[in-house]
This record gives structure tokens, sequence and C-alpha cells, in this order.
């Protein structure tokens, strides 16, 4: 059964028996898994840019003459444009590996 008590001025909680933990204890090993957690969060982003700088400009037929969608993507993600549709029948412009 677990309780709180007050020792000293700080709070203590027991849980199952003898084992008690004060809430800075409890604080600082929840920080402790926050910062994991933002770590590997941050640590996925960086793993998710882009590998090369991407132009295409897709057309509505194989044979290319009606341009229905365009689409961009920069070595960052705050350089994207893209409109209309996305289809199988485009020409890439520009495809340039990433640094």
């Amino acid at each position: 059964m677990s309780y709180i008590t007050t020792h000293h001025g700080h709070q203590r909680i027991k849980i199952k028996g003898n084992n008690d933990v004060t809430s800075k204890e409890m604080e600082i090993a929840m920080k402790k898994k926050i910062l994991l957690g933002l770590m590997a969060l941050v640590s996925s982003v960086v793993f998710a840019l882009p590998v090369a700088t991407v132009e295409r400009t897709y057309y509505a037929t194989p044979e290319m003459k009606e341009v229905v969608g365009y689409f961009f993507q920069g070595c960052t993600f705050s350089a994207h444009t893209s409109w209309g549709v996305k289809t199988p029948y485009y020409i890439v412009g520009m495809e340039i590996p990433c640094n």
C-alpha cells in the first residue's frame, strides 16, 4: 500500500514496505526520462533529413504535354515547395545530394 508522509519538511512516498523515495528523487527521475525522450526525438529528426535536393515537374500523361504538378525539396525542411498532383509521369529537373 502506498502513502505519503512528511519527513523533515520533505515529502516522502512509502512504496511496498521499506522502499521510500523523496519527491525530489522522483522529480529527477522524471526529468531524466523526459531528457532521454527528447534526445530520441531529436536523433530521429536528424536522421530524417532529406538526402538530396530534388526538383520534379509532373505531367498528366506519358506524352508530358500538360503540367499538373511541381515538387521541390531542398536539403533543409525550410526549402520546400509543391503544388498540384504527383503522377508517375515526371521529369527530374535537379537531383543533387546533400552534404
